[in-house]
């Protein structure tokens, strides 16, 4: 009973000497939303929901790889543009196969109230019908993000391949 009560005493003394909580929720609500948005990049895509999907994007965000460290020279530019890639990749490179994103270890690089920096590791895999699981690709994606509209949008997003 005396170690209970030191605990309670201890975590009270804790509460009140934290910073208040008007100064720590809009970082932590920050990275949950922020976080939310990158879970629905992966659904969006792997569900094959391209004007969802670009949705997710600030009207002049950009698209760019990184293949084994070497950029690719293929960028696409414009929420527009966007959505027609995946439009495009939906309805032929992916049309008979499953994709899965599998997105692990967000890590915030920068953070504001109106931009922020993300990292996430990143499997993928698909499937072809009656066929086993295939992982496709690995790395890491890059992410820089915009407060706009009362939203978190993607302004220009990496995706460094592994090879």
């Amino acid at each position: 009973m005396h170690k209970i009560r030191q605990v309670e005493l201890l975590l009270l003394a804790g509460i009140f000497l934290m910073p208040h909580a008007s100064a720590v929720e809009p970082d932590l609500l920050t990275r949950h939303l922020i976080g939310e948005r990158v879970a629905e990049y992966a659904y969006r895509w792997d569900a094959k929901d391209a004007p969802e999907f670009s949705q997710l994007f600030a009207s002049d965000a950009v698209l760019e790889w990184v293949i084994g460290g070497v950029p690719e020279a293929q960028k696409v530019q414009g929420r527009e543009n966007i959505e027609a890639y995946a439009t495009q990749a939906h309805q032929k490179r992916l049309a008979n196969r499953q994709s899965r994103h599998h997105f692990t270890n967000l890590v915030f690089k920068e953070l504001s109230s109106q931009s922020a920096l993300t990292e996430h590791m990143f499997l993928v895999t698909h499937q072809l019908p009656d066929e086993p699981l295939r992982l496709m690709s690995a790395g890491i994606y890059r992410i820089q993000w915009v407060y706009q509209d009362d939203q978190w949008l993607i302004k220009h997003r990496t995706l460094f391949v592994d090879r």
